[in-house]
């Protein structure tokens, strides 16, 4: 049996567990990832990995505006994922957005006022 560490002092107990958790997240980059993607969506929209992977599936892995998947390579060298799109007033979770629909709704304030003009101007000016 190996001997239990004793620290002196609560600083030397959290460095050293703060040491052995760094070590984990190198050892399990995966695992850590998954960890970390969960404990994002909990704390941003108040929902799990699991919630977000029904809505993907539910969405057949489309963006819920134009019906694309995800494009293109995120800086970090991932894939790029589905953006979870909410209401920021009520925190409701509408869908899930490729990047492009996600920050033309941003561009837009998410006002539909001002969509509207954006179709009528659109319109009044392709022909």
């Amino acid at each position: 049996m190996s001997a239990k560490k004793i620290y002196h002092t609560e600083e030397e107990r959290q460095e050293a567990r703060r040491i052995a958790r760094r070590k984990w997240e190198i050892l399990n980059p995966d695992k850590w990832e998954l960890q970390k993607r969960n404990q994002r969506l909990k704390r941003r929209y108040g929902i799990k990995l699991d919630e977000y992977d029904e809505l993907f599936t539910s969405q057949k892995g489309l963006c819920a505006i134009c019906h694309n998947p995800p494009k293109g390579i995120h800086s970090s060298g991932r894939a790029h994922i589905l953006h979870v799109d909410h209401c920021h007033t009520t925190g409701k979770i509408r869908g899930l957005l490729c990047t492009a629909c996600n920050q033309a709704l941003g561009m837009f304030k998410e006002d539909i006022g001002i969509l509207k003009k954006a179709m009528e101007y659109i319109n009044a000016n392709s022909r």
